[in-house]
């Protein structure tokens, strides 16, 4: 067996372990996702059947995913791996091809590690952070490669992704003005390269537009993903957000010390006027101001770091010679996030409890979506109140109104709406449960299920009066710790 062999096995054990045990949970992170994909798939349109505030690629990635692996929960963690293989295969790419070889494989090896043993809700979850991920790493390689057009493409389709991918292409455009100033660095003018990549930018934006206009969805797509999304985006989840992004970045860093201690080693050996030096330090500062951007700090943010600290971390421990003292360091820094985050991994695989409030809703929405399949059939439609739309997922049921969770019928945003009632946008909550109490009155759902009102009673769905009436056609059949399930009454009962 080859050492490259055996490098690449290695990958793909890191990547194996970190992802199939965790078969027993959905985590919140994707579960909008796949509610989403299975609208689309009944033929509703995203944007104008479905309430979306997240850029289209998420959930079109999601219905190719739903339509390969159907309910298997196994089939989209292996998704997840095959998607990590790839991210992994593009850092090593683009290390291997500034640096060569080594710094190739120790990138990869990072990418593979550092996307699996951390908070496992952000590395496990195919969400729009961690998507951006491989289009981040390629928008590099291909400048690298100096084929900014490709680049510009491959930002462009990250855009539609996340939006902050628009900080992903000014760190290219910076990295190309920089690059620029080296003589005979890259062929051609930075002017003509700028334009190469803003022209792939746009032309890859603007097909994605196209299809969302072409589906009747641009109406809802402005209002949902940007006037929607920039309110949120502007919503603090604390009183002290910059004094919670010191303490998220600080754990940050320790769980990542080794990248941490690898991309200082690089920046060590660089001379700091060098162009390359520039380039790096560019990238990473620029990608770091998309982590703060809102000031919200969630560990799934940090992604955005991830591909710049992990390649420049790559090189770092590639050049630094194998003694012990750097061997022993470098151990140590693995073994914290490993232990931490890896054993929790074995603990899944043996179905242990855990005191999480993610898992413990989630085993609560699985015995939630069985009874509801008992209760209706494969034709009917249901309605989820709360921030659970798993349970559309487990019942296997579509649902009966384009607002699959409740922030835009609350106002209350599901980061903080299980201990807070404060809306932030109250005029358009208003209106959104006016729609529903309509939809509810001319076609109503066999079932509601109330997952919210379990765990803040202020934002119950009865407490609301538009709603109430809808409401008192259904009798409740069942109360689990999490949630309340109403089935519609036969008249005259």
């Amino acid at each position: 067996m080859s050492p490259r062999f055996r490098f690449w096995l290695l990958i793909l054990a890191l990547i194996l372990f970190s992802r199939m045990f965790q078969t027993g949970v959905i985590w919140p992170e994707e579960t909008l996702y796949l509610a989403v994909a299975q609208q689309i798939r009944a033929g509703h349109t995203l944007y104008f059947d479905i309430w979306f505030d997240k850029p289209p690629f998420l959930a079109w990635f999601y219905y190719g995913v739903f339509r390969l692996v159907g309910y298997s929960i196994y089939g989209l963690r292996l998704v997840g791996a095959i998607y990590i293989w790839a991210v992994t295969l593009m850092g090593y790419a683009l290390a291997r091809r500034l640096w060569g070889e080594p710094a190739g494989r120790w990138t990869a090896f990072f990418l593979a590690f550092f996307t699996g043993f951390y908070i496992h809700a952000a590395t496990v979850a195919l969400a729009a952070d961690l998507l951006l991920v491989l289009p981040h790493l390629a928008v590099f390689y291909f400048l690298a490669c100096g084929r900014p057009g490709l680049a510009g493409l491959c930002a462009g389709l990250a855009f539609h992704f996340n939006a902050k991918a628009l900080f992903v292409l000014g760190a290219a455009a910076g990295w190309i003005l920089l690059a620029s100033m080296e003589k005979d660095r890259i062929p051609g003018g930075a002017g003509r390269r700028l334009s190469l990549l803003l022209a792939g930018f746009f032309a890859s934006v603007a097909a994605g537009l196209a299809v969302v206009v072409f589906e009747g969805g641009w109406r809802g797509y402005v209002d949902q993903v940007w006037r929607w999304g920039w309110q949120y985006a502007s919503s603090s989840i604390s009183d002290r957000p910059w004094v919670l992004g010191l303490e998220r970045t600080w754990h940050y860093l320790g769980f990542h010390a080794a990248l941490v201690l690898g991309a200082v080693a690089y920046f060590l050996r660089r001379p700091s006027g060098s162009g390359e030096f520039r380039r790096m330090a560019f990238w990473m500062a620029v990608s770091f101001l998309g982590v703060i951007l809102g000031a919200r700090f969630f560990p799934r943010y940090y992604f955005q770091i991830l591909p710049p600290l992990a390649v420049a971390a790559g090189a770092g421990w590639a050049a630094l010679p194998r003694r012990l003292p750097s061997t022993v360091v470098l151990a140590v820094a693995l073994a914290v996030p490993a232990v931490r985050f890896g054993r929790v991994n074995l603990w899944l695989a043996l179905r242990r409890p855990f005191p999480w409030r993610d898992t413990a809703m989630d085993a609560d929405s699985r015995r939630v979506g069985a009874d509801v399949a008992q209760l209706t059939r494969p034709t009917d439609r249901i309605l989820v109140w709360g921030y659970r739309p798993e349970i559309y997922y487990y019942a296997r049921r579509a649902g009966a109104s384009r607002f699959l969770e409740s922030q835009p019928l609350t106002g209350v945003l599901a980061d903080r709406h299980l201990q807070r009632s404060d809306p932030f946008l109250p005029e358009w909550a208003a209106r959104h449960r006016q729609e529903l109490a309509q939809q509810l009155s001319e076609s109503p759902p066999a079932v509601i299920v109330d997952g919210l009102g379990s765990y803040n009673p202020s934002l119950a769905m009865e407490n609301y009066p538009e709603l109430r009436p809808a409401l008192e056609r259904y009798r409740l059949v069942e109360v689990t710790r999490g949630s309340l399930v109403y089935r519609l009454a036969a008249p005259g009962s």
